[in-house]
């Protein structure tokens, strides 16, 4: 579920950026599109970030408290 909010993150963000590639420089509209873009594509590396790190963390909170590691299923 995850991995499908963070490809749409990256496509949408991208396909924000393109469009305000091709607007007029003189409006604000372009700057705030860009930004949004932007936005959205950091908070799809984030997302990934933490696909990738989140088990690590988990399991050494697990450990920490004496539980054993635990498994964290992929979707």
């Amino acid at each position: 579920m995850i991995v499908l909010v963070v490809l749409v993150l990256f496509i949408l963000g991208a396909a924000l950026y393109a469009i305000a590639h091709f607007l007029p420089s003189a409006g604000n509209m372009k700057s705030g599109l860009q930004g949004w873009s932007i936005g959205m594509m950091i908070g799809g590396l984030v997302g990934l970030i933490l696909i990738i790190i989140g088990p690590f963390i988990v399991n050494l909170f697990a450990n920490a408290g004496g539980l054993p590691s635990v498994v964290c299923p992929s979707s």
